[in-house]
């Protein structure tokens, strides 16, 4: 009986060792995918974070409504010499050309959104493809930018999506905190958000909206004073990606 319940006992002793160490695999899986500026998705890369080995983070625009706030958030960016990232859809670039026009004039860089709000969800692999070439098209032709990194305008991409952009070769750029300022309009909030507990590697979204552009002179001073560097995505990602 002895034999049998020590036997046992180096049984479970086993598992939980086996259990443990399988644990201990995945976080460090985990830290190092982190480390290496990306995560998986069906096999495929899909970036929440930068380089976390360097200091740097970026604040990036998804614009996809908002649009009258443009010119008011470069002039605000320019105030403090930031460059950074704007994602923006087909359909702005259509209907507010100028405004885009500007972003590319004040130094940015830009990505895509697609051509609607809904694109990430398409579930037809012609039809986001469609979204991604047509507002390609629209911003070379209105910036002489082929852009090459693509950010859902709401959620996080379907298979439909991660497949396609792999095939075109563009980069799927998520974000690793928000300020809901689509939701939100207590900019101290937003501000908070944007700054506290920040790492190497963040990236912070935000939209052109009122709210914002009350928060954003304060997130950029917090910035400027601080070890951090604000700067494209693409810089970000150095040098895993670019």
């Amino acid at each position: 009986m002895r034999k049998f319940f020590t036997k046992k006992l180096m049984i479970n002793s086993c598992a939980n060792f086996l259990i443990l160490l399988i644990i201990a695999m995945i976080i460090f899986g985990a830290l190092t995918g982190v480390r290496e500026s990306h995560t998986f998705f069906n096999g495929k890369h899909i970036y929440f974070v930068g380089n976390m080995s360097k200091n740097k983070v970026t604040i990036t625009v998804s614009v996809y409504k908002g649009a009258e706030y443009l010119e008011r958030m470069l002039d605000i960016f320019d105030q403090y010499n930031v460059k950074t990232t704007f994602f923006i859809s087909g359909f702005v670039a259509c209907k507010y050309s100028d405004q885009v026009i500007k972003i590319r004039d004040y130094g940015h860089e830009i990505g895509s959104l697609g051509f609607s709000k809904s694109s990430a969800q398409s579930i037809d692999e012609k039809s986001f493809k469609s979204e991604i070439k047509i507002t390609e098209d629209i911003l070379f032709n209105l910036c002489g930018i082929k852009t090459s990194m693509y950010a859902p305008p709401v959620g996080v991409p379907n298979s439909v999506a991660v497949n396609v952009c792999e095939k075109l070769g563009y980069k799927i750029i998520m974000r690793s905190r928000e300020i809901n300022d689509l939701v939100d309009n207590d900019y101290n909030t937003m501000i908070y958000r944007a700054t506290h507990n920040i790492r190497s590697g963040d990236v912070i979204l935000i939209h052109p909206t009122l709210h914002t552009l009350k928060a954003l002179p304060k997130v950029l001073e917090y910035f400027s004073g601080s070890n951090f560097d604000l700067v494209f995505v693409s810089k970000n990602l150095e040098p895993i990606v670019y």
